[in-house]
């Protein structure tokens, strides 16, 4: 597409012109090498292509769940108790599952269910894993992530699978819980099972 804007020159004796003026294009974004976008097939797209619903982090060899715009298991805006299927709480969160409302197990069982990827060994990241993902140098008042890549971001805590862990301070009384990011200040927090986070899952890169 071609820019052009519009120039007006006032000539001598009041008299008004248009001129036109095409300014240089503008420099193309540098991409990021370190990722690769997966299609829902499981083909891996070029950097300008799309759609796509996971992610190659070539860093780390993993596989990461895309979020979307759509009313399903993988938008960006379910929370999610923490429950896999033994410890924690079943059924708190924000989206309706086959099970009444949505827990990570859910989230867990259903992308494997439905292959995203081709994959069927999605989990829940580590705090390390997951902790990855944070980006050192983020565009001024951004998340701290490659939006390019990683387009459906919410601002606020991202539940990991290291569980067990001994709560404190308000909620020493819930004994324990899991541990979060929060991908607008990178901090890692532990909340009770029972509280609602959002989730990205992964897989490794071995299928």
């Amino acid at each position: 597409m071609i820019r052009r804007t519009i120039i007006l020159v006032v000539l001598m004796g009041g008299v008004l012109a248009l001129a036109w003026f095409n300014p240089p294009p503008l420099p193309e974004k540098p991409v990021n090498p370190r990722f690769v976008k997966i299609a829902p097939d499981g083909r891996e797209l070029g950097a300008w292509e799309g759609p796509w619903s996971c992610v190659l982090d070539k860093h780390t060899g993993l596989i990461w769940e895309v979020k979307s715009y759509a009313e399903d298991m993988h938008d960006y805006q379910c929370s999610f108790s923490w429950f896999d299927g033994y410890t924690g709480v079943a059924g708190g969160g924000s989206c309706f599952t086959k099970n009444g409302k949505s827990d990570t197990r859910d989230l867990v069982e259903y992308t494997n269910e439905t292959k995203r990827c081709g994959i069927v060994g999605w989990r829940l990241p580590t705090e390390q894993e997951l902790g990855s993902l944070l980006s050192e140098t983020p565009l001024p008042g951004d998340l701290l992530i490659d939006r390019d890549y990683f387009p459906y971001v919410q601002r606020g805590l991202y539940w990991t699978s290291n569980a067990e862990v001994p709560l404190t301070g308000y909620f020493k009384r819930l004994d324990k819980g899991a541990i979060s990011i929060d991908f607008k200040d990178g901090s890692h927090r532990e909340m009770p099972y029972r509280d609602t986070a959002f989730v990205r899952l992964v897989a490794d890169n071995d299928q």
